[in-house]
Formats: C-alpha cells, sequence, structure tokens
C-alpha cells in the first residue's frame, strides 16, 4: 500500500474509530471517499465518539428526542447541550445535560441557553415541554449571550429586549424588543400541548428564524437577525417543568 487512499474501507474503520470527533469532522472533508464512510448510518466511528463524550449516566438515558438521532448526529447533540453557567440559579441541569428543570420558585422568570452558539451556517433543534404545564408564559428562540436569564415576577423574559427573540407558546405570538411582533403561527392552528416535539429552526445565513410543531412547519417569525452569534434557549414560569433540548444538525423539514 503506498498511500491512505489504498487502505481497505475496513481497515479505515478501525482507524478512524481512534480518532476524536473534531478530527472525524475533518476527515470527512479530505475526499469524497472518506466523507461517504462517515456519513454512512451506522458509522462505527461516530458511534463511538459519541460514547466517550457520553457520562455513565448519558448512555443509560431514555430521552426520545436523544434516541431519535444516528451517532453522528448524537456527537453533535452532546457538544450543544445546557450547561451549569447557562441556566437560571432557579433551574437544575438534569443528569442527561439535555433536560433542565425549574424549581418551584414563586415569582420568578427563569432562563437557560445553550452553551454552544451559532454565527453561521443553518440548525436545528428540537425543545419539549415535559410538564407539569406552561404556567402563563412558556417561550423558546434565540438569544445573544448578554440575554437576560431571570427576572423577578412573571413575564415572558425571552423577547423582552433587543437580546433575545421568542415564541410565546402559551399566547401564541413572536416577541422582541418587549413588543408582540405578530400572532404565530399566522395561517394555521399552532396550539402547543405539554410534551408536544418544538423544532427551531435558525437559519444564520439568510438572518431568519423558523419554527415547526410536531413535524409541521409553522413559517417564518422572524428575519433579519443581526449578525451575531445566536444561542437556542428557552424560559419558563411554571415551577417543576422540565425542558429538553437536542441539536440535530441540519434541519430536517422546512
Amino acid at each position: 500500500i503506498k498511500n491512505m487512499a489504498d487502505l481497505p474501507d475496513f481497515i479505515l474503520e478501525v482507524i478512524f474509530c481512534h480518532l476524536h470527533w473534531k478530527d472525524l469532522v475533518n476527515c470527512s472533508i479530505v475526499c469524497k471517499h472518506w466523507k461517504v464512510l462517515l456519513e454512512e448510518k451506522n458509522c462505527k466511528a461516530w458511534h463511538t465518539a459519541h460514547l466517550r463524550l457520553l457520562s455513565n449516566e448519558d448512555v443509560q438515558t431514555d430521552l426520545d428526542l436523544l434516541n431519535m438521532l444516528i451517532p453522528r448526529e448524537k456527537a453533535k447533540a452532546i457538544l450543544c447541550r445546557w450547561t451549569e453557567s447557562t441556566i437560571s440559579p432557579n433551574m437544575c441541569l438534569q443528569k442527561n445535560k439535555f433536560t433542565i428543570y425549574r424549581k418551584p420558585v414563586p415569582q420568578s422568570t427563569d432562563a437557560g441557553r445553550s452553551k454552544v452558539g451559532f454565527a453561521n451556517g443553518v440548525h436545528q433543534w428540537l425543545v419539549r415541554w415535559e410538564g407539569p404545564r406552561f404556567g402563563s408564559s412558556a417561550c423558546v428562540g434565540v438569544c445573544t449571550e448578554e440575554a437576560t436569564l431571570h427576572t423577578k415576577g412573571y413575564t415572558t423574559l425571552l423577547g423582552d429586549d433587543d437580546r433575545s427573540w421568542a415564541w410565546d407558546l402559551v399566547n401564541h405570538t413572536v416577541r422582541h424588543e418587549g413588543s408582540v411582533t405578530c400572532s404565530y403561527p399566522r395561517d394555521r392552528p399552532g396550539n402547543v400541548e405539554i410534551n408536544d416535539c418544538i423544532g427551531v429552526i435558525l437559519d444564520c445565513d439568510r438572518s431568519t428564524l423558523s419554527f415547526e410543531l410536531n413535524g409541521v412547519f409553522l413559517g417564518l417569525a422572524f428575519k433579519g437577525l443581526p449578525e451575531v452569534t445566536l444561542y437556542a434557549c428557552v424560559s419558563a414560569v411554571y415551577g417543576e417543568s422540565r425542558i429538553s433540548m437536542v441539536y440535530i444538525g441540519n434541519p430536517l423539514v422546512g
């Protein structure tokens, strides 16, 4: 064998299985053949890489939003989870780090944002409110790194200033800078129930934000977003709410 291009696929697979996930990303752009190997649904290299990123609790998680992903997508999702430093003090990070729990603290609105932000490309993540109920406000959207994650009283919080853009699931509106931009969805029913799957689609290249509900595209919510790094975020008012967020990469639909 004169060079790497002559190696049989099973040998390449063994080599890939020993690489860090960042190296796998780099390998996928070396040549078309390697890209095809690393994008196979059952690629063992990505399965090994994502297991290295997981704790024992994560491996055992039954979070269905995560289990629907293939290993390559799981590895990306793990890197975009919530962290203790990016959630309100009134929220607790669950063991799997995909779910945050709002403590039953009265007269408080609390938010969380993802560890990783996005400044280019198209990105989608899934959000699920796991109850017990929404309360007077429950918001999903994007924010900047400087966005406020806690305030006194019951409010929307997300969309209340120029650092966040949000869909208020309870009041069926989209908000920014403290104002209701419009009713949302505009032309179809959009009643969100506990345990529904909410898709958030951020297109940094077109500066737009859209949403899905249980796989149904609801249309454009915001356009003209600033060219800054934006993060996945949620805000909640109801005590004991559990909110899961899983990054899936490029949009599945829409």
